[in-house]
């Protein structure tokens, strides 16, 4: 197993407006993630996942509304395989693609969540988070809602749950 660095991320996250995209999310030419979360719970999150083949166990640590710290162990095939069928809620599958905005990706989701598109927009510091101003295109700023975290996606079922829990976020 090999120890990753303690990681803070500072982020905020967009729900892009309908066809308006100013690129082209192609198949295959993002990351696949396949995520299942183990225990979540004020502000803590343990999970395990498999990131473009990598298989991961992951403590996350809310440190405020955009920051969280954590840490990353790299584990085995089967260790994963192991762990994840202890999963609390859904499994959660995405694509994550670069775009041509500098520390801007965006996650498409597979399976059950199929038809989300979140825009995450990645800061090295807080000081830049805050001097930030969305694209247009980039939508309403979901960074603070519980389905923006994949511990409090994969507590609904489907996107059509999702939808109809938060109806005037998708019209």
């Amino acid at each position: 197993m090999h120890e990753k660095q303690n990681q803070q991320e500072i982020e905020r996250k967009f729900l892009p407006k309908m066809g308006e995209l100013p690129f082209e999310l192609n198949e295959g030419e993002g990351v696949l993630c396949e995520r299942y979360c183990l225990y979540a719970n004020e502000g803590e999150e343990l999970r395990v996942q498999r990131k473009g083949g990598v298989c991961e166990l992951e403590c996350k640590f809310e440190e405020g509304a955009l920051v969280r710290s954590g840490l990353k162990v790299e584990i085995s095939e089967r260790m994963f395989e192991e762990l994840s069928k202890k999963t609390v809620g859904s499994r959660v599958v995405y694509e994550k693609f670069k775009t041509p905005f500098a520390g801007v990706f965006v996650k498409r989701y597979r399976e059950n969540f199929e038809g989300l598109v979140l825009v995450e927009v990645e800061f090295e510091r807080l000081e830049d988070e805050k001097g930030f101003v969305a694209e247009a295109w980039m939508g309403a700023d979901v960074s603070e809602m519980e389905f923006c975290r994949d511990a409090g996606l994969a507590k609904f079922g489907s996107f059509e749950e999702l939808r109809e829990a938060f109806a005037d976020l998708f019209c």
